[in-house]
């Protein structure tokens, strides 16, 4: 999965949901690219788009470049007139990263939205914010993770290192050189398999409604139906980890790219350039299921 050797060659017995709709459709799939390994569900201390089978993944606009994020491009605002928008700006104002580089183009487009007839709705905050700054890394997917991998592992066609466990998955990672262990840890199979987390697990319910309450009352359903707002926006850099909390919609479209006396970057985690002169990032649109 993802360019990890315990799964290299392996087999399914299937397409994906999407994969086989898409065919269905007519679709011909010629590859897939090159993603980051476990979608970065292994490591607490690794970068973007890195497997051990392909390596590095770098973006285009700029020399070693991390490549997440949006296109380059305009926004542009659509049938906007009479949408009442929100502005979480204690979401933005408290982030936990850097997203100063994007706050003049994201006011600037917000200024359109208004002029497009937008009703903008300012101060629209996520109450609860404060909460999800000071949590651990979701514990559902965690616990969510350690149940369905099994799963997942039992249905191969082949497996042809003989995984079927989040123990085994761990132990092989850390034993393969080219999985660079311990220099990229195991940290979040380490929780869910020390803490015996799964999706049947005792204080699987509490952990949900944690992340109901901190994505609904506490954060965006919360404020939508607070101010009966259509839609909160935020740049997109801002806006993808709390709707994560239990799977409410973002619309992401490009805005600008980053001015030519930006500072250069480097992600915290692997030797890849975060942000940089011209790299491009985009305005979300948050709302609910």
């Amino acid at each position: 999965m993802a360019g990890s050797y315990a799964l290299q060659d392996a087999v399914l017995p299937e397409d994906s949901t999407v994969a086989a709709k898409l065919r269905q459709q007519g679709l011909v799939i010629l590859g897939k690219t090159s993603l980051a390994e476990w979608s970065m569900f292994r490591a607490d201390n690794w970068g973007h788009a890195w497997n051990p089978i392909c390596g590095q993944t770098y973006g285009a606009y700029y020399p070693r470049q991390c490549p997440s994020g949006s296109s380059s491009g305009s926004a542009v605002a659509a049938d906007l007139h009479g949408k009442r928008i929100g502005i979480a700006r204690n979401v933005i104002e408290e982030s936990t990263i850097d997203i100063s580089y994007t706050v003049a183009e994201f006011n600037r487009a917000v200024s359109i939205m208004k002029t497009a007839g937008a009703v903008i709705v300012e101060n629209t905050h996520f109450t609860a914010f404060s909460e999800w700054k000071k949590r651990e890394y979701n514990p559902v997917t965690r616990a969510d993770f350690a149940s369905e991998i099994v799963q997942f592992l039992s249905k191969l066609a082949r497996n042809p290192n003989s995984i079927h466990t989040l123990e085994s998955l761990r132990e092989f990672t850390r034993s393969h050189p080219s999985e660079r262990y311990p220099e990229l840890n195991t940290a979040n199979w380490d929780v869910a398999i020390e803490r015996q987390l799964s999706n049947a697990c005792p204080e699987y319910d509490t952990l949900y409604k944690e992340n109901l309450f901190l994505d609904g009352t506490g954060g965006i359903l919360g404020a939508l139906e607070r101010h009966s707002l259509d839609a909160i926006v935020l740049p997109t850099v801002a806006a993808f980890e709390i709707p994560a909390l239990v799977g409410t919609p973002i619309v992401t479209v490009p805005l600008s790219a980053a001015s030519a006396d930006t500072p250069v970057t480097m992600e915290t985690s692997g030797d890849v350039v975060e942000m940089a002169p011209g790299i491009p990032f985009g305005i979300s649109f948050l709302g609910p299921k």
